[in-house]
């Protein structure tokens, strides 16, 4: 007795426990039948071609009414009406663009569940069921039994109550489910395709065609891109070479340089597989083939011109770019010179060159001075001025006038000399900001007042004007004096320590 309820009990649990599954999402492992496998074509992911069902109904919901199988035919051929061909780039890198399709390489459905309705707890003998209700599953769902963990507990726990017996006279309890029928489903699409001739076969033959050429064609760009891309970084690791350029004769082996990185910039590589693309959505047939021989076509044409293009810019050294500043540069030898510079530079000889335009000298005091029996002005060259009282009274000197080319400036000097005393004075920072302020109005590169500006070489023997004026007082006399002298002074001798 005890033998048998133990057999019972086992094979009952056997039974319901192989009948449960809780998935609800159809896999391509649980849907390659036999007969599936039988008609698959070429199911590689970048062969596939897909058809939308949008509009096929839904199998989450039951039918309340049995519908007629004719009318049920007439809406199935609805589904496809005025539908296009689409790639898997289509469906699935745009947000899935349509919920539910049929990847015609395989004939696997898209975007259904595996389980639709479900209604629980009823029994072989019991009322309530969804055939004794009228109700259908509709579209591609059938209906098929369903045991919850409950209904398996039940029946066990009666099967071992009756000895085996009660499941075997009245059946056991059970829910029933819509499950997808994958062969109605294939026969389904095969006939349509019949119906509406479409080839199948010669649709993904012709895609498969356009997606190798696709491919034969970026390995021949991928090839020479990074071939011709090699070339430039070779040359890319060398220093640029430098070229002088000097149009003031100034330039003196100084050392003018900038800071030039090089870098690469490759014309975009073409995105063969978005023109593959853009042949969907197609009609079949005709629509989809016409538009795999345009694509074909396309690519072809432009892989010929990319590689054309990347050789002749590879040959002109276009490749190749230059980072720096445009702006212009200027150099400062620390001892009173400034040359102005721009740099370009040529690709081809991988050369940059550096034209030194304008040459200006600072701080160019002249050595210079100007006396009579009273007193000695001397204006030198480190900026300051010297006074010598030549008489045997105190000498009030009040006011200093220094002329440089075509600019005056007047220095209040305010100092008493003793007799025969001497005194200097530093005179270049005051010039220096009566100059600025004086030409506050218009675009000054240096605002110094000792400044020759934009001079040349064939510049050097020319002359320019320069001068002193004082005005003084003899102590104990009631009247002013001045002295003033102006000279030519040749600019040779005002840079000739700067260059």
């Amino acid at each position: 007795m005890k033998k048998t309820y133990l057999l019972t009990l086992g094979l009952v649990g056997s039974l319901f426990l192989g009948c449960a599954n809780k998935n609800n999402t159809i896999t391509s492992q649980n849907f390659k039948s036999q007969h599936i496998k039988n008609i698959y074509y070429k199911a590689k992911p970048k062969y596939s071609l897909y058809m939308p069902i949008d509009t096929m109904p839904y199998g989450d919901v039951i039918q309340k009414k049995v519908v007629d199988k004719n009318k049920l035919l007439n809406n199935y051929k609805k589904v496809f009406n005025y539908k296009n061909i689409y790639s898997r780039r289509n469906i699935y890198d745009k947000k899935k663009l349509y919920s539910k399709a049929v990847e015609l390489n395989t004939l696997k459905p898209i975007g259904y569940k595996k389980f639709g309705y479900k209604f629980d707890s009823v029994s072989d003998w019991g009322l309530g069921s969804m055939k004794k209700k009228g109700l259908k599953c509709k579209g591609f769902y059938k209906l098929e039994k369903h045991y919850s963990s409950k209904d398996i507990a039940t029946n066990v726990t009666v099967g071992v109550l009756s000895f085996g017996l009660a499941p075997a006279i009245f059946g056991t309890t059970h829910g029933e489910q819509c499950v997808f029928d994958n062969i109605k489903f294939e026969k389904f699409v095969l006939n349509y395709l019949k119906q509406n001739n479409i080839n199948r076969k010669q649709l993904i033959d012709e895609y498969a065609k356009l997606v190798d050429q696709a491919n034969s064609e970026n390995k021949k760009i991928l090839d020479n891109y990074y071939s011709i891309k090699s070339e430039n970084e070779k040359i890319k690791s060398l220093p640029v070479k430098k070229k002088y350029n000097d149009k003031t004769g100034f330039f003196k082996q100084d050392k003018i340089d900038i800071e030039i990185k090089k870098y690469i910039k490759m014309p975009q590589k073409p995105d063969l597989k978005a023109m593959v693309s853009s042949a969907f959505p197609c009609t079949p047939m005709q629509g989809c083939l016409n538009n795999f021989s345009i694509v074909n076509n396309k690519i072809t044409l432009t892989t010929k011109n990319y590689i054309a293009k990347l050789k002749e810019g590879n040959k002109n050294k276009e490749f190749i770019k230059y980072a720096f500043s445009k702006n212009p540069h200027k150099y400062d030898n620390k001892r009173g010179k400034i040359l102005y510079y721009n740099v370009t530079v040529n690709p081809k000889t991988d050369t940059a060159t550096y034209t030194i335009y304008r040459a200006d000298f600072y701080d160019a005091i002249p050595h210079y001075s100007i006396k009579n029996a009273v007193i000695k002005v001397e204006e030198l060259p480190n900026g300051y001025v010297k006074f010598t009282n030549y008489t045997n009274k105190f000498l009030d000197v009040n006011t200093l006038s220094i002329y440089f080319k075509d600019r005056i400036v007047n220095v209040p000097v305010n100092l008493q000399l003793a007799p025969h005393g001497e005194k200097d004075l530093y005179v270049k920072g005051f010039a220096d900001v009566v100059t600025e302020l004086n030409n506050l109005h218009g675009r000054i590169d240096f605002k110094e007042f000792y400044t020759l500006k934009d001079i040349k070489a064939k510049d050097i023997n020319k002359k320019i004007t320069v001068g002193l004026a004082v005005k003084y007082k003899i102590a104990g006399s009631n009247k002013s004096s001045s002295l003033y002298q102006e000279t030519k002074y040749p600019i040779k001798e005002l840079i000739k320590d700067k260059i």
